[in-house]
């Protein structure tokens, strides 16, 4: 009976927060946050060359394709980043609802136990 009674209250208690936000730390969670990488340098655009000819322009052309390629590197570098911390993002914010559901389970439980010890048909009276 009691399992029972303690699977329905963490059903209960988890349907209960799925409306609202929970945070990390002392941050919020929600649409307003802002993530930023701290791992990857963006590259500065290099100055536009002068371009008289066609060899001033091929150079031009150089100096874009490897300003492209810096920008391809930040871009995985980025993505990367964003994409490990989502992961631990996850893994922390499992890790709190199972040690949140867990301690107000453990506090059901305690509840209950008490109540039980106070029946009048306990022994223990």
């Amino acid at each position: 009976m009691d399992k029972t009674l303690f699977s329905a209250l963490a059903f209960v208690l988890l349907l209960s927060g799925m409306a609202f936000a929970g945070s990390l730390n002392t941050t919020d969670i929600g649409p307003g946050m802002d993530w930023k990488t701290h791992a990857c340098i963006k590259p500065a655009p290099p100055p536009v060359p002068s371009i008289t000819d066609a060899k001033s322009y091929g150079t031009a052309i150089k100096v874009y394709n490897a300003y492209v390629k810096m920008v391809n590197e930040y871009i995985k570098c980025v993505n990367n980043e964003a994409q490990q911390d989502a992961k631990s993002v996850i893994e922390s914010i499992n890790q709190g609802s199972k040690d949140t559901v867990r301690s107000i389970t453990k506090d059901a439980r305690k509840l209950l136990q008490n109540i039980e010890a106070k029946h009048p048909d306990n022994k223990t009276l």
